[in-house]
């Protein structure tokens, strides 16, 4: 037991470290090359988007459970095609929550926020798409946790990472706030696209 903990847990210590980085180095590079006022405001739209990764916390922890319930009944190739189908309407289910969250963002600023902050609603806007596919990530994720691959899951995260620091630092050169965003999104996107492609192959 101490070694499947073990081999399971070590793994995901470079996993876990790379959340940490990636969440503290956009503001490290904005403060670094365009000052703490950019940091201030990106720090606002940042918190208000975070709300949907909240939202897509929760609805993945509520899959999990009833997930690996079907996994650990050895699914046959019938249940497996059902449970692909509703991994794929939850995900249809995180975009739509999405698209509302941005389309009532300005109303939060309005309504709660400083208007000396109000140039960060685009900022907030583009971020939820960067939540969005970091929620899309959770899902295809799972399989992957299941069978305990977590050594896999850390060579993707850690790519992914250096990957989002080489464009944190080029596409805020060239994009100032958006840059980071850009490279943001593009990371969890490519954050899910790896780590889908990966979970098929393991457990096809």
């Amino acid at each position: 037991y101490i070694k499947d903990a073990l081999k399971f847990g070590i793994f995901l210590i470079p996993h876990s470290i790379s959340g940490v980085v990636l969440s503290v180095s956009d503001k490290f590079f904005i403060s670094n090359i365009l000052g703490n006022e950019a940091v201030g405001i990106y720090s606002v739209a940042f918190q208000i988007a975070s709300a949907v990764a909240i939202i897509m916390t929760s609805i993945n922890q509520a899959w999990v459970p009833h997930l690996y319930e079907k996994l650990n009944a050895k699914p046959d190739n019938k249940v497996k095609r059902q449970i692909v189908i509703q991994t794929y309407k939850i995900m249809g289910f995180m975009f739509f929550v999405s698209l509302c969250f941005v389309l009532m963002i300005s109303f939060i600023y309005q309504i709660f926020i400083d208007e000396r902050y109000h140039s960060g609603i685009n900022f907030a806007k583009l971020l939820v798409v960067g939540f969005m596919f970091q929620g899309f990530y959770f899902m295809v994720t799972n399989y992957i946790f299941y069978l305990k691959k977590s050594n896999l899951l850390s060579i993707i995260t850690m790519s992914a990472t250096i990957f989002n620091l080489i464009l944190n630092y080029y596409l805020i050169l060239l994009f100032g706030i958006y840059g980071v965003i850009y490279a943001m999104i593009l990371c969890w996107f490519l954050f899910f696209i790896m780590t889908w492609i990966l979970s098929n192959k393991i457990y096809y």
